[in-house]
């Protein structure tokens, strides 16, 4: 549990995914720019089942969001 937030590591694809997070929870998760974050919130409260790929070192999968593992990406 990351503050309280289920996820899963996948050595695999070196990425992180945080099962139903909460907007409250994401800026103290990780550095990501506002307008990215707005984009990626928009699109969870559209309750959307597809994947986007917003090519920025995340993707939207449903509720759940895969956080590809870059330096820029701070997990604190």
């Amino acid at each position: 549990m990351i503050n309280g937030l289920n996820h899963s590591f996948s050595p695999n694809y070196n990425c992180i995914l945080l099962e139903n997070f909460k907007l409250f929870h994401i800026h103290k998760l990780l550095s990501i720019r506002r307008d990215h974050l707005k984009r990626i919130w928009n699109l969870y409260q559209n309750n959307s089942s597809q994947i986007y790929d917003f090519g920025i070192g995340f993707k939207l999968i449903s509720n759940s969001i895969l956080i590809r593992k870059f330096q820029n990406v701070l997990m604190y």
